[in-house]
């Protein structure tokens, strides 16, 4: 198999954030592509959801990113959207 036949999807990173003292429990989402174009937003978590991962995807999809797949490791998960050149979409 050829590895540059299969699709490249870019990557965003979504992890829980306790809460602290003076702040909820949030979700982060990180978008590290290019180091120049390197974002990250926090979202309040979302009780009714109940699904960091969820909640993720719900926000992604309601920016216009088209999610083709996903991912999940020991510390986060992963969305994979299909967004490059001029269809690429920032997170904020």
């Amino acid at each position: 198999m050829d590895l540059y036949t299969l699709p490249n999807f870019r990557a965003i990173k979504i992890k829980f954030v306790s809460c602290t003292n003076h702040r909820g429990a949030r979700v982060k989402l990180t978008d590290d592509y290019v180091t120049e174009k390197k974002q990250s937003v926090y979202l309040s978590y979302d009780y009714a959801v109940g699904d960091v991962f969820q909640q993720a995807i719900n926000y992604l999809i309601e920016r216009g990113f088209k999610v083709a797949g996903r991912a999940t490791t020991e510390k986060e998960y992963i969305a994979l959207v299909d967004h490059w050149g001029d269809d690429y979409k920032t997170l904020k």
